[in-house]
């Protein structure tokens, strides 16, 4: 008989690049700030990233690496074991300061 897994979001996640925990500060504190969640465009203008294909790159990986869980409808992003939660975490599991997917240096 399998047990269950720990419910303890944080045991499936696996750090974040630099790039990728400012991406998910900014949807958090977006978050908090307004009660909603920024558009792919308006993350893209505060993050200075040329457009909203790199943040959904960037959001991609951060699902990969299960910090959230994406629909497919416009700001329809959960993130998974609470905002605040989330945010804590993000500022303590960052991997290093290179974007894998595009091989950026951010710092």
């Amino acid at each position: 008989m399998r047990a269950d897994p720990p419910t303890d979001a944080a045991t499936y996640r696996r750090p974040l690049t630099a790039r990728q925990a400012a991406v998910l500060r900014t949807l958090i504190d977006w978050t908090l700030a307004d009660g909603f969640q920024p558009s792919l465009a308006e993350l893209a203008a505060v993050l200075g990233v040329s457009s909203a294909a790199g943040v959904a790159c960037h959001l991609a990986a951060i699902e990969r690496k299960g910090w959230i869980e994406r629909a497919r409808q416009p700001r329809a992003v959960r993130i998974i074991g609470g905002l605040r939660e989330a945010r804590r975490l993000a500022l303590e599991m960052v991997e290093d300061e290179r974007c894998r997917s595009c091989s950026k240096s951010w710092g």
